[in-house]
C-alpha cells in the first residue's frame, strides 16, 4: 500500500472517530445548568425552575420576572478550572506499543461572563435580556498523549443571547417565552498517523496534523416557561428549551503529510432539547427548600455530522442516549440583608462505558454547592461555589488503528461564581 493510500486511510479513520470534538464540562454533554449567580451555582442549578431573587430569571425560569417590581441590571462572572488526568492502562497497535504520554492535566480553564436585565412594562408584563456562555470549554492533551490518534486540543465556545417575556396571568399562575440566538465556534487539532510500519511504534514526530479552524455558527432555541404558586408557600416552576440545529462551517488543514491540502468543512449536530421541573418550598421565614428534576434528549444529539468540501456528509453515532437529573437544596436568611444557600444533585451519564471517547470524557457526576450574599442599599453582591465530582471514567477506543484503554483518576470540575446586582 503505498504512502497516499496509507494517508488517505488514515485521515478517513482519525476524522471519523473525531468529528465532533466539544466541551467535557457537564456530565450529560456540554451544556451547563449553571451561570455565574449564587442562585445557580450556589445551588448546583437546583433553584433555577423557582427562584425569584434577580433578573438573572431572564435565562433560568422568564414567568418568574413577574415576582420582581423593579428594573435591574446584574452581572457577574464563572470560573471553571476542571481537573482531567488520564491513566494510561495501554496504547498500541495490532504489532507496537504507541510512543506517547498521559496528558496531564487536559482540562482548560474558562472564565464566563455574564448580563442579566429586567425591566417592569406594567403591573402584569416584565422584559428581561440575558447573556449567558453555557456552552463551551475545551481539552488540550498536548502534542505527545497517546491518544492524539483521537484529539490533541479542542476548544468550544458559545455565548447566548436571550430577550424574554413574562406575563402574569392570575396570582397564582404566570408564563414567560424567550428565544435564545447562540453564537459557537469550535477549534480542534488532531495528530495523523503516517507511519504504518508493522512492528514500528508512531511517535510524534512522524505523525501529521488535522486541523479545524474558523469554525463557527448562529443557531436559534426557543424557550417557553410557567410558575404556578399553590399556595403562599409553595411554587411549581417548568422550563422547557427546544431543540436547536447548529451546523458550523470553517476550514480544515493537513500538514506535514505527503499530500498537505486544505478545504472548506461543515460540522453538524443537534442540541438536545432540555425539560427542567422545580419545586420550591418554604419551611419558615427564614428558610426556604427547592427540589428539581430535568430530562435532555441526547440521543438527538447523538448523530453528528461532518461533510468537506461540499461532498458527501460522513455520519457517526456516538450511541447516546436521554439522561436525567435531579437535586434538592436550601436558602437560609441570616437576617434581612444576607444569606447562605447550599445544594447537592446527580446528573446521569448518556454514554455507557463501553462507547465512551476521549473527545466527550462524560460520566455519572455529583455536584456540591454553595453560596453567600449580601445587600447594601441598592446594590447585592454574591459570591459562590460548585464541585462536580465525576465518575472515574473508562475509555477503550481505537482510531487510525491505535487502540488506546484507560481511564480518568477522579476527575472533577470547580466553578467558582460572582455576581453584582444594582436595582434602579
Amino acid at each position: 500500500m503505498g504512502a497516499k493510500k496509507r494517508h488517505q486511510l488514515a485521515l478517513a479513520s482519525g476524522l471519523g472517530m473525531s468529528s465532533l470534538l466539544m466541551n467535557p464540562t457537564h456530565a450529560a454533554g456540554f451544556y451547563l445548568n449553571t451561570f455565574g449567580t449564587p442562585s445557580s451555582v450556589g445551588t448546583a442549578g437546583v433553584a433555577n425552575a423557582t427562584q425569584t431573587l434577580g433578573a438573572d430569571t431572564a435565562w433560568s425560569n422568564p414567568a418568574a420576572m413577574t415576582y420582581l417590581d423593579s428594573e435591574q441590571i446584574k452581572a457577574g462572572a464563572e470560573l471553571i478550572i476542571p481537573n482531567f488526568e488520564f491513566d494510561i492502562g495501554s496504547a498500541s497497535t495490532l504489532t507496537a506499543p504507541v510512543t506517547g504520554d498521559d496528558g496531564g492535566n487536559a482540562g482548560d480553564v474558562v472564565a464566563v461572563p455574564s448580563f442579566f436585565y429586567l425591566k417592569p412594562l406594567s403591573d402584569d408584563w416584565r422584559l428581561g435580556f440575558a447573556v449567558t456562555g453555557t456552552l463551551g470549554g475545551g481539552f488540550d492533551y498536548g502534542s505527545k498523549f497517546v491518544g492524539r490518534y483521537v484529539v490533541k486540543e479542542v476548544e468550544l465556545s458559545g455565548l447566548f443571547f436571550t430577550p424574554s417575556v413574562a406575563y402574569r396571568v392570575n396570582d397564582q399562575l404566570s408564563v414567560g417565552a424567550g428565544l435564545s440566538a447562540i453564537y459557537a465556534s469550535l477549534y480542534q487539532e488532531t495528530a495523523i498517523r503516517t507511519d504504518y510500519t508493522p512492528g514500528v511504534s508512531p511517535t510524534p514526530e512522524t505523525d501529521g496534523i488535522a486541523e479545524f479552524d474558523d469554525l463557527d455558527d448562529w443557531t436559534y432555541q426557543g424557550l417557553l416557561s410557567l410558575t404556578y404558586e399553590f399556595s403562599d408557600r409553595a411554587m411549581l416552576g417548568v422550563v422547557y428549551r427546544s431543540e436547536a440545529d447548529t451546523e458550523l462551517e470553517g476550514e480544515f488543514s493537513l500538514k506535514n503529510v505527503a499530500t498537505p491540502a486544505k478545504g472548506d468543512l461543515s460540522i453538524d449536530w443537534d442540541n438536545p432539547q432540555w425539560l427542567d421541573v422545580g419545586l420550591r418550598y418554604q419551611l419558615s421565614d427564614k428558610t426556604t427548600l427547592f427540589l428539581n428534576a430535568g430530562w435532555q434528549e441526547w440521543s438527538a444529539f447523538s448523530k453528528n455530522r461532518i461533510s468537506f468540501n461540499r461532498g458527501v456528509p460522513v455520519v457517526t453515532d456516538r450511541n447516546w442516549n436521554d439522561t436525567w437529573y435531579g437535586g434538592i437544596a436550601m436558602f437560609r436568611a441570616i437576617d434581612d440583608n444576607s444569606g447562605f444557600s447550599l445544594g447537592v444533585a446527580y446528573d446521569q451519564s448518556p454514554v455507557d462505558d463501553k462507547d465512551r471517547t476521549l473527545d466527550f470524557v462524560v460520566d455519572d457526576m455529583w455536584k456540591i454547592a454553595g453560596a453567600y450574599a449580601w445587600k447594601r442599599d441598592t446594590l447585592d453582591v454574591g459570591l459562590s461555589a460548585a464541585l462536580y465530582l465525576q465518575d472515574e471514567s473508562k475509555i477503550d477506543q481505537t482510531s487510525q488503528g491505535v487502540r488506546v484503554v484507560g481511564e480518568f483518576d477522579d476527575p472533577y470540575i470547580l466553578f467558582l461564581g460572582a455576581t453584582v446586582k444594582y436595582e434602579f
